[in-house]
């Protein structure tokens, strides 16, 4: 499974780094924690926004989000998700700078793996819950400095709030 998630989200996280090689605008990445719609599950994942042009009263940027959760339940089974994310978001111009509205839309690949134990005794594997997603989320970031900022993110589809850093680069 691992060895096919990379072939999976690779290519979805890949255009993000091209598209922030060559267009020269303001760079973030940051780690995040946050609540899953499975049981509540903890997920941990980061995040890498590049802003590419100046749209009206704000900025357009594009990122890419890799999140990772598990659940337990115990006699029931285990399940592993890694949601990869591709996404263009629109940044509101707001005050002094230091507020940095956002929401956005995009695609995600959600990588799952179930394993059940069987009443046999046999563990069984299902990944009927892989494939891809729509995705709209909003949020804002809060600068503490012109290079560290504070993030929080509230979304649509599997993972529904991070909060986290992110740093300027």
């Amino acid at each position: 499974m691992k060895a096919y998630s990379i072939f999976v989200l690779f290519p979805l996280l890949f255009p993000t780094l091209v598209v922030a090689q060559f267009v020269g605008g303001s760079s973030m990445l940051g780690p995040h924690i946050g609540v899953s719609n499975v049981a509540r599950a903890t997920v941990l994942g980061a995040k890498f926004e590049e802003g590419i042009t100046e749209a009206g009263p704000g900025t357009i940027g594009v990122s890419g989000k890799l999140d990772y959760y598990s659940s337990n339940a115990g006699v029931l089974g285990n399940q592993t998700f890694i949601f990869a994310i591709l996404s263009a978001n629109y940044h509101i111009k707001f005050g002094d700078g230091s507020l940095d509205p956002f929401f956005g839309f995009g695609l995600g690949y959600l990588a799952e793996t179930n394993k059940f134990p069987d009443a046999s005794g046999i563990t069984f594997y299902n990944t009927d819950g892989s494939g891809f997603r729509f995705v709209f989320s909003f949020g804002t970031r809060y600068f503490l400095s012109q290079n560290l900022a504070l993030r929080l993110e509230f979304g649509t589809s599997l993972v529904y709030a991070v909060g986290g850093f992110d740093f300027g680069f």
